[in-house]
This record gives structure tokens, sequence and C-alpha cells, in this order.
């Protein structure tokens, strides 16, 4: 009997199928979030936390407020993709709009010091992305000569490949004579969110020093739909070839489909912990740190495959499912920021360390697997540095503001060129329609490039140059 190897697929190809590093990237990389004052500021907002957003950069800001504070806000956001493939490009692009955030900040009445209490919805991240790519592959390389190398049941139930026999009849292994000079194709639409639900607490501890606690719980889903083909159009696999020998159902292969699909539930839970010290009534600066982050994964999987020859279609109908649960961890955020107001300008920056290296798979699966991929996420992970930048213009005699910003959030990977660091530059404007009503909105354009690997490694590259715009408004309340 031919040994079942469908589990071992699911874990061979990183970039493109789950269970892997790159899941734990999903969940441990840094997304964009806060308010449209925030976002119109690059997110720089450490040192400053002067608004109910607080509790998500740095919740001993929350301490300054002294009314009552509510913020909710609407984000559009859409991803492109220009890839290239064997020197032929495609675009392709996936967009969402939902309600990003709102927010809640309640100030106790106290003799001295303050005491606030906040609550909030915030979406952290957005999944959305999309690629779509076609070529023709010259190589002596194919999906259907990789899987069988490692012995996939899909390929074999799709008479693609066939057994490899001792003498004696023993089983050696699965071979296949589709070696490549393949049309090969394929997209991938990617959707979903991580959001968070938090609980604040902050006070003044002393005068101008303040300190906070944000407890963040999250929920999300996250949907990955993959299709990929190989087709014999230059007719190199001729009616003379038998793909599986002396089976004359296997003559003259045309092309090969594949449609898997990765479905997420995720739920996961960290605390923040913040300081701040208003050194004057122009300046301050903050720090904050986020626990490790611990998040549960239930999956779905799901896995279509179909191979046409001259006279007949296969596939593996029904197709195949499997369930898994597991945990992902990701670790320490170290932050720190500063603002300054010169006149009517506000300048802030912050900067902000991540080890993904300490990222891991803490549950789920066999030990033995789990060790292998948290060693993988050691061999090629790094720590990053991100920085964020903003200014915030008071327009004199006129309730407008200007803002514009700057983030760079470095690749995640060892190695990589500068060139895979995300970089995004905004913009924004402000005006209080009353004193207690304010009105923002902002802009965020973002651009950098990545590669992945259809399948083994530098034979089937995609190289994508990617592009993001994210607008946002947001209404606040102050009574």
């Amino acid at each position: 009997m031919k040994k079942s190897n469908l589990f071992l697929f699911l874990f061979s190809f990183s970039t493109l199928l789950a269970q892997n590093f790159n899941d734990a990237l999903r969940l441990g990389e840094p997304g964009i979030y806060g308010n449209a004052r925030t976002l119109g500021m690059g997110n720089a907002f450490i040192g400053l936390a002067n608004d109910v957003n607080s509790m998500l950069f740095n919740p001993a800001g929350l301490a300054q407020l002294k009314k009552l504070e509510f913020s909710t806000s609407l984000n559009y956001n859409s991803l492109g993709n220009n890839s290239e493939f064997f020197n032929t490009y495609l675009e392709n692009s996936n967009s969402s709009t939902s309600l990003n955030q709102f927010s809640f900040a309640y100030p106790v009445p106290t003799y001295r010091g303050s005491l606030v209490f906040g609550f909030g919805y915030n979406k952290m991240k957005d999944f959305n992305y999309a690629t779509k790519f076609a070529a023709f592959n010259p190589g002596n390389t194919s999906m259907i000569k990789e899987r069988s190398l490692s012995n996939d049941n899909l390929i074999y139930d799709l008479y693609l490949s066939y057994e490899l026999l001792t003498n004696s009849g023993n089983y050696i292994k699965d071979t296949t004579l589709i070696g490549g000079r393949l049309l090969e194709e394929g997209r991938n639409l990617q959707e979903g969110s991580l959001d968070a639900w938090t609980i604040s607490l902050a006070s003044e501890i002393s005068r101008n020093l303040f300190a906070g606690i944000s407890l963040n719980a999250y929920s999300g889903t996250y949907k990955s739909n993959r299709e990929f083909s190989e087709t014999d159009t230059r007719d190199y696999y001729t009616s003379a070839m038998l793909i599986i020998p002396g089976d004359n159902d296997t003559r003259n292969f045309r092309y090969f489909y594949m449609n898997d699909i990765v479905d997420w539930d995720v739920t996961g839970w960290d605390i923040k912990l913040g300081l701040l010290y208003r050194f004057n009534r122009d300046g301050s600066i903050g720090i904050s740190i986020k626990l490790p982050s611990y998040f549960t994964v239930k999956e779905k999987y799901y896995l279509t495959g179909e191979a046409a020859f001259e006279d007949i279609l296969f596939s593996n109908n029904p197709s195949q499912s499997s369930d898994y649960e597991y945990d992902i961890t990701t670790p320490f955020e170290i932050a720190g920021g500063f603002s300054y107001q010169i006149v009517g300008l506000r300048i802030n920056a912050d900067f902000k360390y991540s080890d993904l290296t300490q990222m891991s798979f803490s549950d789920g699966f066999d030990q033995g697997y789990r060790e292998s991929v948290n060693t993988e996420i050691k061999d090629l992970l790094t720590g990053i540095f991100s920085y964020n930048a903003g200014l915030e213009y008071l327009i004199p005699m006129t309730p407008l503001r200007m803002r514009a910003g700057f983030m760079s959030i470095p690749s995640s990977f060892k190695g990589d060129p500068s060139t895979y660091t995300r970089n995004f530059v905004t913009g924004g404007l402000g005006i209080f329609a009353t004193p207690e009503v304010s009105i923002d909105a902002a802009y965020a354009y973002g651009w950098w490039k990545n590669f992945s690997d259809n399948y083994g490694q530098d034979v089937s590259v995609v190289n994508h140059d990617l592009s993001s715009h994210n607008f946002m408004l947001s209404v606040g309340y102050r009574f």
C-alpha cells in the first residue's frame, strides 16, 4: 500500500499553505491601525497620546483626558499587486470597507491626579491580498514533479504519478514523467482581519507622570483561496506518451489544476503597559511594552484537483478537507516616542522593536513538527526596528489642523534588501466643527516588494510589486 503523505504535503509548501512560519508572521507583523488623526501623523503617537486612541498606542496617555471622549472611524483599504513571472506582468487587487474603530474614555472625578477608564474596538490588521500570474516555464520543473517527490496523494489520485517498485514488488517512492515545459498560471485571493476589543485603565501616579495598562482580546478571520494550473500548450506530452506506463487513459496529458482554501477563526489576547512623562506644556515622552500575544487558530483546509488527458478527466471529487487547531505566540514589542510643539507645529516620532525570532507554535501538532517549524522561524526571521514620524499644524485663527507622516516597517526576513521594507506616506486634515465635535480625514499610501515560490526554491518564482491605499474618516466627541 502507498503511504499517506497528505500531512507532509500540507507543510511542504511554506510560501503558499498554512501551518508554517508564514502563519506566525501573519499574526506577529505590525499592522496599520488607529483613527484618522493618528494615521494622518504616520501613527507617531506614543509620546503624544492625548486622546481616546491612547489605549492602543500608549495607555498611559489616557490619564491626560479631562472630559468624556468618544471616537469612531470608517476605513477603506485597497492593495494592488503587479506580479512578474518569467518576464510576464499581471496586475490584481483586493479591497475592503469597514468600521475601523470606536473608542470611549471616562475620566473618574478625583481630588488629585487622575483616573481614566477606556473601552474600544480596533481593527488591527487587514489581511487583504491578491496576486495573479501566467507564463510559460521553459525549465524542467513543475508543481506535479515537486509534489510527486513528496509522494503526494493528490498527484497520485489524479493519475499524474505512479509507484516505483523494487523487483520484488516493494514500494520505493512515487515518480512522474511530467517534468516541465508547461504554461503555469495562478491566482491567490486573501481576505479577513484581526480585531481587538480593549479595556484600559490609566492614572497620573505623580505630577506629570502617567501610567496605564490595556488588556486586548482578539478575534478575527482569514481566508486564502489559491488556484494553480499547469497546461501543456506546446504539445510536449504527445499522444504517444503514457503518463502511467501501460495505462491508455493517461495518454496525451493536457492540464493539471488545483484549488486549495485555508479558512481561519482566530482568538487571542495580550497586555500592553505604558508610561508617559509630560515635562512642560509643549513636550512629552512615552514608552510602551506589549507583552507576548497568545493566539488560538481553528483552521479548515480544502483541496480540490483535476487532471485532463486525451479522452478522460480525473478529479478528487469530493475534495479533501481537514480541520486543525493550534496555538501561536508572538513576541514582546518595546516602543518609545516623543512629542514637542513649536508655536503651532507639533512634531512626533516613535520607535518600535520586536524580535520576530521569538515567535513560536506553542501547541497543536506533534512536538517534533512544532520544534522544526520553530527552528525555521529562528533561522529565517529577524528582529525588526520600525519607526514613525508625524507633524500636526494648527492653522492660526482657524479650527483646522493639517497633518503629515511617514512609517517604515522593515522586512521580517534575514538578508532582505531595503526594497522589501514597507514604507508609507500619510496626510490628513482635521477640523473642530464645534468645541465638542471633531472631524478628521486621512490617507496613507504604501509601497514595497516581495516574492513567492510556487513550489521548490528559485524555480518558479513570482516577484511582487505591491502598493496599498488607506482612506480613513473619523468623528470625535468630547463632553
